[in-house]
């Protein structure tokens, strides 16, 4: 994957060539600027594509370092996501400033009663939407300025909007010891959830991806129009039903930290979705290489009731 990843850059260099003279990657090049590139982790010649084999420079920790090294976006990949999303579950997800937790903790020890009653939830029951009105509150803002004037964060250092920062909640509810927030996953459950997901990603690319202009119409496509998507299932509801096979045992005691959407559609249509996926799984992905044992592929759905219930996906607000 990467050394085709290199072979395309090089091929079609795509970069810009308005850059002013910083160095030479070979003797074809009058100058270039070097971008750090996330998808590869390689450092790329702007001007020829030309990836810089072994050349030390190839981390953004190098910025700042006499090459100017820019940093290329990262285009949208499913597996990626998802092991975004799990880093997030089991608090493995890039911390946040120590100030803004300390800071968090200090204003909640003065205040947390008057959240508590602003927003009709206990403490012990604050989930994503908590703390995103949390966040979004005045009487937190006016905190911040002025408990808090000398940590002004850096670029890229915080994230943007409440609803961003608050995409950390678990790890949030973690430093200032609010519990229950603890999931536990082992690395071998973790490895069959990747794998398990990039065999549900494949699977949805044969069955519900819509095709894109000028792309193969799957006779499949026909049958399943209303069910197509660009993206993949949503990813918190294919997070849950994964652990859900993986280790039953296990889903429903942390069912709570995987929110759900509920709506006039939901949970049905993902219900119906997830049906195809697991069917074209059960039929193409019933042995591995890898995998000693028949990996099963049980349908389950998600139940208005299960959705509902205080003790499952509503536990956190």
């Amino acid at each position: 994957m990467r050394e085709r990843e290199r072979e395309r850059r090089e091929r079609e260099s795509v970069f810009r060539k308005d850059l002013e003279d910083v160095t030479k990657c070979c003797k074809s090049c009058r100058g270039f600027e070097f971008v750090y590139d996330h998808c590869s982790g390689d450092t790329i010649c702007q001007l020829c594509g030309r990836v810089q084999s072994e050349s030390g420079l190839g981390s953004s920790d190098n910025m700042g370092l006499g090459m100017q090294l820019r940093l290329l976006s990262k285009p949208y990949d499913r597996l990626v996501h998802f092991q975004q999303r799990i880093a997030q579950l089991t608090t493995r997800d890039p911390a946040l400033p120590r100030w803004f937790l300390r800071t968090l903790g200090c204003f909640l020890d003065e205040n947390k009663l008057t959240m508590e009653l602003n927003l009709g939830v206990n403490s012990t029951n604050w989930g994503k939407q908590s703390w995103i009105k949390i966040f979004q509150s005045e009487l937190f803002q006016s905190y911040l300025r002025h408990v808090a004037p000398s940590h002004k964060p850096k670029r890229g250092q915080m994230p943007k909007t409440p609803s961003k920062l608050a995409i950390h909640w678990i790890q949030i509810r973690k430093f200032l010891g609010l519990d229950p927030w603890r999931v536990d996953l082992d690395s071998e459950v973790l490895a069959e959830l990747r794998m398990r997901y990039r065999l549900v990603s494949q699977a949805f690319d044969q069955t519900l991806r819509k095709p894109g202009e000028g792309q193969t119409r799957l006779p499949i496509h026909e049958q399943l129009a209303p069910l197509s998507r660009k993206n993949i299932v949503n990813v918190n509801y294919t997070m849950a039903q994964l652990l859900r096979i993986v280790r039953p045992e296990l889903w429903k005691e942390y069912a709570k930290f995987i929110p759900q959407l509920v709506s006039s559609t939901q949970p049905a249509q993902n219900n119906a979705r997830w049906e195809v996926i697991v069917t074209f799984c059960r039929k193409h992905f019933r042995t591995q290489a890898h995998v000693a044992l028949p990996l099963d592929w049980p349908y389950h759905t998600l139940t208005l009731t299960e959705l509902n219930s205080e003790n499952l996906f509503k536990f956190f607000v």
